[in-house]
């Protein structure tokens, strides 16, 4: 170590040195990248699309009117008006003029697992889950979600902002910190 620190009094060149801990200094810094990356984080089963759809709920003999926040093949988020039942509960989802679904209906469970309440000024906002797929709803459905006009356009990024991303992962150690938390 003392050699090291009184670079003069040895036969290494300083050049040379600064060099190769220049490299070692990337060349860790990018295992730890790849070993990071190595650590799957959790994530959803389905991909999620923002879709405002008008759509009506129905329980039981209840009929709320309301529309999707985003969609996918799993399940929606619904902003509606009003919604008393605070357990789980079965019904159907009914998708209105003047959305391109009208007509589609697609049974739906709200359960403790996936009630989600969250009140936005007047409106509640609640997560159904899709219980059982029609094949006529899964043709209406399906090309909605993923064949929209500019949906999958390749983004190119400059190779400066690729270096900082790459610097930024090495320090915050994302998968380790949302380990858990996305289920």
């Amino acid at each position: 170590m003392r050699q090291m620190l009184n670079l003069r009094d040895t036969n290494v060149n300083p050049e040379s040195l600064a060099i190769n801990i220049f490299w070692v200094t990337y060349n860790s810094m990018l295992l730890i990248v790849c070993i990071m990356s190595c650590i799957d984080v959790p994530q959803r089963l389905y991909s999620r699309f923002p879709r405002r759809e008008a759509c009506q709920l129905i329980i039981e003999d209840q009929v709320f009117m309301g529309r999707t926040i985003d969609i996918s093949e799993g399940g929606t988020l619904l902003e509606l008006p009003e919604f008393p039942y605070r357990s789980a509960v079965t019904g159907k989802l009914e998708f209105t003029r003047p959305s391109p679904l009208a007509g589609v209906v697609i049974p739906v469970r709200v359960s403790a697992r996936n009630i989600r309440i969250g009140f936005t000024g007047d409106r509640v906002n609640l997560g159904v889950e899709f219980l059982e797929w029609n094949i006529s709803a899964m043709r209406l459905l399906i090309p909605h979600l993923y064949c929209q006009p500019n949906q999958w356009q390749e983004v190119r990024v400059p190779e400066s902002k690729t270096l900082w991303a790459m610097l930024l992962s090495v320090f915050r150690f994302y998968p380790l910190s949302v380990r858990g938390k996305l289920l």
